[in-house]
């Protein structure tokens, strides 16, 4: 495993670069920070985050092969980790805690940015609802000042095209914690403590919002091979919706956090499936996140010149004012 001393202010990769093949890695900070900024060198960049010793990053870039969605650099003198994919398996068969350390990493920025994306989403449902009142001066056009710095005119660009969200891929999955739901039988309820993540082995899984009472909504349907409930992994949060077995019921294998280190020795190709699942998640939810601040700077933009939004922006400013605001997203 190589690894490189970085002085403070020294850039480690820059945010949209794609790394050619041999040369992507996984990177670990060994000693001292990195920042992990957005916008970089931008008037609208932005501090993510810092990372100190023992913390991953860069996974996406090489569990997807994708660019980085961000700018990685040296927030002191420090000592970085390259891993590749081939040496973080052979890594984490020694040391299995390794995955089980990237796999909540992924968790945690998965729920942060979902805090994220759940603030500028409500805000802009209660502009939507009261543009009449969405005065300069007060702290609803305040906040949506806020986000439209996020995203940046001359730096960032959302794609029209948003990242597919791969769920899962089906396998040949023999589950250690298999559990079958008969048809209508819950899974989880809203509300409820989160201790697990699940994988669809068969049958199909609707997810709720308001299970069981007048204004139920059914939000999305899962079938065999996909992942949900991921908020889990993290702990200490609650569902944000409920999950239900559908028509002929659904066999279902639970995935604990403790469990994740017997996996990597004993069926790798699953901890792969989960950690590329958890990338692409956190990949679409990043697009969905600066979609929002997008629509925040159109707002605060059509506004302060005195026009009106184009049909395909108030198009979207009705999507978010008529949108469900399900807990954290993320179940």
């Amino acid at each position: 495993m190589e690894s490189r001393k970085y002085s403070k202010g020294e850039v480690i990769f820059f945010e949209d670069i794609i790394e050619a093949i041999g040369f992507r890695f996984i990177y670990q900070v060994k000693s001292g920070a990195v920042d992990i900024i957005v916008n970089f060198e931008t008037p609208e960049q932005k501090k993510l985050t810092t990372l100190k010793p023992g913390a991953y990053f860069g996974e996406i870039a090489l569990i997807e092969g994708c660019p980085h969605s961000a700018t990685a650099i040296a927030a002191e003198d420090c000592e970085v980790n390259l891993i590749t994919d081939y040496e973080f398996f052979d890594v984490a068969k020694k040391d299995p805690k390794t995955v089980v350390e990237l796999v909540k990493n992924l968790g945690i920025r998965i729920r942060s940015l979902t805090n994220d994306y759940m603030e500028v989403c409500k805000t802009l449902k209660e502009y939507g609802a009261n543009e009449s009142v969405g005065e300069k001066s007060g702290s609803l056009w305040k906040r949506l000042l806020k986000f439209s710095t996020i995203y940046t005119k001359n730096g960032k660009k959302v794609s029209d095209v948003k990242p597919e969200l791969n769920r899962g891929t089906p396998l040949n999955w023999i589950g250690d914690n298999a559990t079958y739901f008969d048809h209508n039988e819950i899974i989880f309820k809203e509300g409820e403590d989160s201790h697990c993540m699940y994988y669809i082995i068969s049958g199909d899984v609707g997810i709720y919002a308001s299970y069981g009472m007048k204004d139920q909504k059914l939000v999305t349907t899962l079938t065999g091979g996909q992942f949900f409930g991921e908020i889990g992994l993290v702990g200490n949060d609650v569902r944000s919706a409920s999950a239900v077995a559908l028509k002929n019921g659904a066999t279902l294998d639970r995935i604990l956090l403790n469990g994740l280190e017997d996996l990597v020795t004993k069926n790798p190709e699953k901890i792969n499936l989960l950690l590329v699942y958890l990338s692409n998640r956190l990949r679409t939810l990043t697009y969905d996140y600066l979609k929002a601040c997008k629509t925040a700077a159109e707002v605060i933009k059509a506004s302060e010149d005195g026009d009106d939004l184009t049909i395909s922006q108030a198009e979207l400013l009705k999507f978010y004012t008529e949108m469900e605001i399900l807990g954290n997203f993320c179940y």
